[in-house]
C-alpha cells in the first residue's frame, strides 16, 4: 500500500481493487501498522442500507473525526450521532432550501462564473490557438463563489488574475506540451490561508495516522499563521453580520440575507430570543461551522468542476446534445448571445442537464466512499463485525463506476432485512458502467423524458443522517 500511496497520492484505488484480486464483495485489510483490521464493503446494495438504515449499529468512525478534528475540531462533522450531532447540523442546513439557493447562492455563483468566462476570453486574445492550463483558475473560481456564498463578499482570486493580465500584458512562455503559461498574480493572504488549511486535511487524510500525521503538519509556522489568519477573517465577517442584524432592527425590517453567515446570525438571534438569553453569535462552534461550510463547498465543487470539463471535452457528442437541449430551452441564446440570467437557470427544468450533472457526479469520486464504525457486534451478508470495527464502504470500483462483478454470488438470505425489503428500488449497471453516458439517468414516462436519479448506484455524498447536506449547493454551481 505505501509504494501505491507514494505513486499515486491515494490509498483508496489500492483497497478497492483487492477486492477483484481474492473475487469478494467483502473482506479485511490491514492499514495501520500493529492496529486492527478494517472490513472492505464493495457491495452497492448493502452500502446504501448501512448508510440510511442501519445507523443505530454503524456511526461515524473515529478515523473520519481523526482526519478533521485538527482543522474544525468543533463542527458537526466530528460528532458522534447524537443530539450535539443534530443540533450543530441545523445551524446551517437552511442555506440547502431552494429560497436561499435561489435568491443568494445562485447570485454568487452567477456572478463568479461570468467572471471565469472573461478570465478564459482574455487568455484566448492573448495566446490566439493556444491552450492553456485551468486547474487552477477553476480551483480558485470555485473558492470565489463559496467564499461569496459564505461570507456574501468577493474576495476577487479571479479579477485579481484578470487584472494583471490587462495591466501588464505578459511576455508568455510554453510548457514541455505547448500550453501557453500565464504569469500570476499574488494570491490575497485571506486564500493563501484557507489553501493552506484545506491542504492539512489532505495531509491528514493520506496519512497512515491521521491525528498525528495532523498534529505535526500544526507545528509549523506557516500553518500557525494560517489559522490566525483564518480566524481574524471569520470573526470580522460574524461582526459585519451582526453590525448588519443591529441596524435592521429600528427599522423593523427584516435584516438583509447576503450570506451564509447572515443566515447563521439571524437564527442565532431566533433562537436566543426564544429561550431567553443573550445570543452568542462568535462561538467556537459557530466559527468552525462556518469554516466548514468554506472548505467543504470549495475542495469537492472545484474537482468536480475540473473533472466535468474534461469529461465533456472527451465526450462531444454529449457536449453537443447538452448545448443543442439548452438552446431549446433558452432560444435567445443562439440569436443575440444571450446569457440566462441565474433566477433563469434555478426556475429551468432540464432533465438531460440533471442527468449530465449525476453522470459526472458518478464518475468523478470526489468521494470515493464512506466511513463507519461498528457501535455493536453485528453482520454484513452473514458475516460477524465486531463492536468498534471500522468498515470502509467504497463507492470507487464495483458496481459504481465498473460493472457488479458479485451481484449474482450474493445470496439474498445473507442481506439484512432492510436490505431485502429495498430490493428493486434502485437500478444497477451494465458493463458500460465505466462510460459517460448522461442518457442512463433518463427515463420515458408517456413519452416525456425525465431524470431518474434511482437508476443506477451512487455515493458522491454519502447518504443517510451523515450525509453530505451542501450537495445541492454543489449541483448549482457545477449547473
Amino acid at each position: 500500500m505505501i509504494v501505491w500511496v507514494l505513486k499515486y497520492d491515494t490509498c483508496f484505488d489500492w483497497i478497492t481493487s483487492l477486492g477483484g484480486r481474492i473475487e469478494s464483495p467483502i473482506y479485511q485489510v490491514f492499514i495501520r501498522p500493529f492496529g486492527k483490521p478494517v472490513i472492505v464493503l464493495t457491495d452497492p446494495r448493502e452500502i446504501e442500507d448501512i448508510l440510511l438504515h442501519r445507523t443505530r449499529e454503524f456511526d461515524r468512525a473515529n478515523h473520519t473525526s481523526d482526519i478533521f478534528v485538527g482543522t474544525i475540531p468543533n463542527h458537526h462533522i466530528v460528532q458522534p450521532t447524537n443530539d450535539r450531532f443534530r443540533t450543530q447540523r441545523k445551524l446551517l442546513a437552511g442555506t440547502m432550501r431552494n429560497e436561499f439557493l435561489k435568491n443568494v447562492a445562485a447570485r454568487h455563483i452567477y456572478v463568479n462564473a461570468l467572471r471565469l468566462v472573461e478570465f478564459w476570453r482574455i487568455k484566448s486574445v492573448l495566446a490566439p490557438g493556444c491552450s492553456f492550463e485551468v486547474a487552477d483558475d477553476l480551483t480558485e473560481s470555485a473558492l470565489d463563489s463559496i467564499w461569496a456564498v459564505t461570507f456574501g463578499t468577493d474576495v476577487n482570486t479571479i479579477q485579481s488574475r484578470i487584472d494583471h493580465l490587462q495591466n501588464a500584458p505578459p511576455s508568455l512562455s510554453l510548457t514541455k506540451v505547448g500550453a501557453v503559461v500565464f504569469p500570476k498574480a499574488k494570491l490575497p493572504d485571506e486564500v493563501q490561508s484557507v489553501l493552506h488549511l484545506c491542504d492539512g486535511i489532505g495531509f491528514a487524510m493520506n496519512s497512515i495516522h491521521p491525528r498525528l500525521g495532523h498534529w505535526l503538519y500544526r507545528q509549523t509556522r506557516s500553518y500557525k499563521s494560517a489559522v490566525a489568519c483564518k480566524d481574524r477573517m471569520i470573526m470580522e465577517a460574524l461582526n459585519d453580520a451582526q453590525n448588519r442584524l443591529e441596524a435592521a432592527k429600528p427599522t423593523g425590517e427584516s435584516p438583509p440575507m447576503l450570506s451564509a453567515i447572515d443566515y447563521l446570525v439571524q437564527q442565532e438571534n431566533l433562537s436566543a430570543c426564544k429561550d431567553g438569553r443573550r445570543p452568542i453569535f462568535d462561538s467556537a462552534v459557530n466559527r468552525d461551522e462556518l469554516f466548514g461550510f468554506l472548505i467543504g463547498g470549495h475542495d469537492t465543487t472545484s474537482t468536480t468542476l475540473m473533472w466535468s470539463l474534461k469529461m465533456l471535452s472527451d465526450n462531444p457528442r454529449v457536449q453537443t446534445k447538452l448545448r443543442k437541449v439548452i438552446q431549446e430551452v433558452f432560444p435567445d441564446m443562439v440569436d443575440t448571445n444571450f446569457v440566462p440570467h441565474h433566477e433563469q437557470i434555478a426556475a429551468s427544468r432540464i432533465p438531460f442537464l440533471d442527468a449530465t450533472i449525476q453522470e459526472i457526479l458518478r464518475l468523478a469520486l470526489t468521494q470515493p466512499g464512506a466511513i463507519r464504525e461498528a457501535k455493536v457486534d453485528t453482520a454484513i451478508l452473514g458475516l460477524p463485525v465486531p463492536k468498534g470495527t471500522n468498515v470502509f464502504l467504497m463507492s470507487n470500483g464495483n458496481g459504481y463506476v465498473a460493472p457488479d462483478r458479485f451481484v449474482d454470488q450474493i445470496l439474498e438470505e445473507s442481506r439484512s432485512r432492510t436490505c431485502v425489503n429495498s430490493r428493486g428500488k434502485r437500478g444497477c449497471w451494465g458493463n458500460d458502467a465505466e462510460c459517460f453516458i448522461p442518457e442512463r439517468w433518463i427515463k420515458l414516462e408517456e413519452g416525456i423524458e425525465i431524470y431518474d436519479s434511482k437508476a443506477g448506484p451512487i455515493q458522491a455524498f454519502g447518504g443517510g443522517v451523515r450525509g453530505q447536506y451542501n450537495y445541492s449547493l454543489g449541483d448549482f454551481e457545477v449547473c
